[in-house]
């Protein structure tokens, strides 16, 4: 049960740290300026996550609704830095941390790729 358990969460980690390094896609096209993510979502391949940019350069990650991360971005031409400044204890267990850096690639207007694990994800 506790293999079980573990190993759930560790694959439940991974998602999200994969959802949220895409979490910072662009939209509006590679080598964009990152314009067009105001207020836009995006979903992984599994519909499990997801990454809502709301006003500003701030977004948020959610996994199966529930609120997991927040954080700040910025882009770079086709690249998205993101910089989490609020975890969920869920996150902080797998080393997910507030000042955790990591960045994404725009691929084109409604895909987004994470560039630690390669997790793609999709324009709403």
């Amino acid at each position: 049960m506790k293999k079980k358990f573990f190993l759930s969460a560790l694959l439940l980690s991974l998602a999200v740290v994969g959802f949220v390094f895409v979490s910072c896609g662009d939209g509006a096209g590679g080598g964009s300026s990152g314009s067009g993510l105001s207020g836009s979502t995006w979903v992984d391949e599994y519909g499990d996550s997801e990454v809502r940019f709301t006003s500003g350069s701030n977004y948020n990650v959610r996994i199966w609704g529930e609120e997991m991360a927040r954080g700040t971005y910025s882009v770079s031409g086709s690249i998205i830095n993101c910089t989490l400044t609020w975890v969920t204890p869920f996150f902080s267990a797998f080393g997910l941390n507030t000042g955790y850096r990591y960045t994404y690639t725009i691929l084109n207007d409604n895909t987004i790729r994470d560039d630690d694990d390669g997790s793609i994800y999709y324009r709403r």
